[in-house]
């Protein structure tokens, strides 16, 4: 069985909760439709600036009724700490897929996308860390120092052995 499969199996048999920013966006909506049909809670939180309406009805259409009950949805932007803070209440894991979404953009004007990505989102990126910086202090107890590089390469592999066994 690979690692995938045994954590799939663990995720059927415990329950989770989870949020995903811009869940309304091609990865953060087939995230969702996966957790959903794995019996997981998600919260949802987008602003719908890229992301679309469409993408999380046709989640609602494709998953059981019971299973979307365990949907949550804010419609909020990740520059707004409350609305981070809100999303961030009671769950387990984040999954940050809120971004500026589009290569062609980027490619025709890559100074205009990452002026974008630095003026106005790079704030939303600090406050949705903020938010998680909270949940890591009441979970943990303190507050993890380490840059982001040093705890992705700390973390995952931890993370990871938690549910593979």
């Amino acid at each position: 069985m690979s690692a995938y499969d045994n954590l799939k199996t663990h995720l059927k048999s415990k329950q989770y909760s989870w949020l995903i920013t811009g869940v309304a966006g091609f990865i953060g909506s087939n995230l969702l439709e996966t957790l959903l049909k794995l019996n997981q809670k998600v919260v949802g939180l987008d602003n719908f600036s890229t992301g679309h309406q469409l993408s999380i009805d046709e989640v609602q259409g494709i998953v059981t009724p019971s299973q979307w009950q365990n949907f949550n949805f804010i419609q909020g932007d990740i520059c707004n700490l409350t609305a981070c803070q809100t999303g961030c209440t009671g769950v387990d894991y984040v999954l940050h897929q809120a971004a500026l979404g589009s290569v062609p953009r980027s490619v025709e004007d890559p100074m205009k996308d990452v002026q974008a990505v630095y003026r106005e989102f790079r704030a939303g990126d600090v406050r949705h860390s903020l938010a998680s910086i909270d949940k890591a202090r009441d979970r943990l107890g303190y507050v993890p120092k380490q840059s982001m590089g040093q705890g992705l390469t700390f973390t995952m592999p931890w993370h990871l052995t938690q549910f593979i066994k």
